[in-house]
């Protein structure tokens, strides 16, 4: 009978010292899927801060895009103005489409300056 007891009794120390290596060896993996997802997580942070950066990128492009659209439109215009064609003039008469913008240095000996009416005002 003592035989029999020392028999179950290294068998259960046995069994025992199996579950330790077990257990062990299920914490080592819990460890490494503990891991695998903080880094998954460091990894989803890092996307969705360079997602918002192309975002606001994307963002700065569509409003250059407007500036863009504006210029042309208005350097449209002012192509259609100067398509038109010439204005008759008769000496002595101001040219229509022209405005006085800057007075001509007396130096120079010359009448007031005459600009083509652009829409752009007057400094």
């Amino acid at each position: 009978m003592i035989k029999g007891v020392t028999s179950e009794v290294r068998e259960g120390v046995q069994f025992a010292t199996d579950s330790g290596s077990v257990l062990d060896s299920i914490r080592n993996e819990s460890n490494r899927t503990t891991s695998a997802v903080n880094d998954i997580a460091d990894a989803m942070r890092e996307q969705s801060a360079a997602s918002q950066d192309v975002a606001r990128g994307v963002e700065r492009i569509a409003q250059m895009a407007e500036q863009n659209n504006r210029i042309t439109r208005h350097t449209h215009g002012q192509t259609a103005v100067l398509e038109q064609p010439p204005p008759t003039w008769n000496p002595g008469q101001p040219l229509p489409g022209l405005r006085r913008l800057i007075p001509a240095s007396p130096s120079i000996g010359a009448g007031p300056a005459l600009f083509w009416n652009t829409g752009f005002r007057e400094a």
